[in-house]
């Protein structure tokens, strides 16, 4: 009989990116049951994050990024690459008869899959953190440029999304089939950090939505009445976050050893998630896998992952909080104890083996 060929779509391998491993990872784990391959819709490069020798890697084409307006011949050229894109993509389907096609994409609205409606032989699936509502200001011509695309591109049915947040957000917006099913973390560690070193810990590439300024300014308040604490950033794009006269604070390139980020985690003494959005927070969970106490801002539909009792929250964006709550916890090693218990409890549902059940349910359900 047939294996079930299980396809993950994704834009571009070779960055490190939240969306990156999680892909990387959850077909490591399908493919102990599924034939899985990975379609890149960029030109060939490496991969940051290892992939597994039993995947299958193809690639669809150019890049178009997204259409933003400026320009005739910047229009037109991603036209050209958008069209060879959905003329790729639909020959592979053809050559390679997938069964069920994962498309993993940050955003809903530049999509150039979504037409299952026009072919048959695959079913689509979209897994999205849907930012459809918290998208800022554009110009006229990419907010009609993107409300074409989710008009008429972008599959309304089949949608798997990290959190109950957005399926709530999916839902009430009138999309269909919209499931649930978190991300889960890459690793359990045994050694839980100690927490002897004054260290505070931020994980992730600096892009402006995950508030990292935000926590430098916080923490340059903290030292003040505080002396001795160190923040430690591990991640890319990190250049300028700091000046000349912060020697207290540390940047850390982004590695894919797994074992060289437990030893991050394990060696602070506090992790702080000042995002002003995100759709998981695995780095979140991974931090309380390694027993520490975490601050995290209040982030709409983030409550699956940041469950009360288990984080310390801040206003979403306020510096001043994040200096509060921040003073507040390095100051109660009581309320740290209480944090730290009730995560080890709540992280194990996001373990590969309590989460890869709910694919696996998902991908037979479609191909029965």
């Amino acid at each position: 009989m047939r294996q079930t060929k299980v396809v993950h779509v994704i834009q571009t391998l070779n960055v490190q990116g939240g969306m990156q491993r999680v892909v990387t990872n959850l077909c490591a784990m399908l493919a102990d049951r599924f034939d899985v391959e990975i379609w890149v819709f960029s030109k060939e490069q490496a991969s940051f994050f290892d992939i597994d020798k039993r995947i299958k890697l193809r690639h669809i084409g150019d890049n178009p990024d997204i259409f933003d307006g400026r320009g005739l011949q910047k229009g037109l050229y991603f036209l050209k690459k958008l069209f060879k894109g959905i003329f790729n993509y639909r020959n592979l389907i053809k050559q390679h008869r997938p069964d069920v096609i994962f498309i993993h994409r940050g955003e809903i609205d530049d999509v150039f899959m979504g037409f299952q409606r026009f072919f048959s032989g695959s079913t689509e699936v979209l897994h999205t953190p849907y930012k459809m509502k918290r998208q800022q200001a554009l110009s006229t011509i990419t907010t009609i440029q993107r409300s074409v695309f989710f008009r008429f591109f972008q599959p309304k049915k089949n949608v798997v999304v990290p959190n109950n947040g957005i399926k709530k957000d999916m839902e009430s917006d009138g999309w269909k089939a919209v499931t649930y099913i978190p991300n889960f973390i890459s690793f359990k560690s045994n050694i839980k950090s100690k927490r002897e070193k004054k260290i505070i810990l931020a994980v992730g590439r600096n892009a402006p939505e995950k508030g990292f300024r935000l926590l430098v300014n916080a923490f340059r308040k903290l030292v003040k009445t505080n002396p001795g604490w160190e923040l430690h950033f591990l991640g890319s794009n990190l250049t300028g976050l700091t000046d000349k006269t912060d020697n207290n604070i540390h940047l850390h390139p982004p590695t894919k050893n797994v074992d060289d980020v437990i030893v991050y985690y394990q060696s602070a003494s506090l992790f702080v998630l000042p995002s002003y959005y995100e759709s998981t927070g695995l780095v979140m969970l991974e931090a309380m896998e390694c027993g520490l106490p975490v601050v995290c801002a209040k982030i709409d539909g983030l409550e699956d992952v940041a469950k009360k009792g288990c984080v310390l929250l801040f206003e979403n964006g306020s510096e001043d909080d994040l200096f509060a709550k921040l003073e507040l916890i390095i100051n109660q090693p009581d309320l740290q104890n209480k944090l730290i218990t009730n995560a080890a409890q709540h992280v194990q549902g996001f373990y590969p083996e309590n989460v890869i059940t709910k694919w696996d349910a998902l991908i037979n359900e479609i191909v029965a």
